[in-house]
């Protein structure tokens, strides 16, 4: 702002109001229920219906709900690191604000989380020199074979 479009309405505007703030953000709200967040949750996977893949996730991805220091912490899964990293960019503040205006508490946080690979599952040869190593591992005839004839494998 330049000198000459300040008036002192202005100012005193300004100071008024992050008092305001200040005093809303310490006005204690008790934490909602876990039930009544997961209720909410619901409102919020409707809320994202036109983005179909957010939807999805919202709805079907594992949600905890948890409690520390005072403040609930919603916790869901998203399939990929791509897409959390998107949710966390694009619309995580934009999600807490819908939950803590819905639920009347300041004190909610969402944490978005890529469920972890269990070491159980196999992983699938996709590379051809990939496949040869699994045939030749499982098979010693093929193992000869290659021998024999004097293959060169890297």
């Amino acid at each position: 702002k330049s000198g000459s479009s300040l008036s002192m309405s202005a100012i005193m505007q300004e100071k008024a109001q992050p008092e305001e703030e200040e005093k809303a953000a310490e006005t204690p709200s008790a934490l909602p229920s876990d039930e009544a967040v997961l209720e909410q949750w619901s409102g919020l996977a409707r809320k994202y219906s036109h983005m179909p893949r957010l939807a999805s996730s919202l709805q079907s991805g594992n949600v905890s709900v948890r409690e520390d220091s005072g403040v609930k912490f919603v916790r869901f899964e998203v399939k990929n690191e791509a897409q959390k990293k998107w949710v966390e960019d694009k619309l995580l503040r934009e999600m807490e604000d819908y939950l803590r205006r819905s639920l009347k508490c300041a004190r909610i946080n969402i944490e978005v989380a890529v469920p972890e690979e269990t070491g159980s599952e196999e992983r699938v040869p996709y590379m051809p020199e990939e496949k040869a190593k699994v045939l030749m591992d499982n098979d010693p005839r093929v193992k000869e074979f290659i021998s024999d004839l004097g293959l060169d494998t890297k």
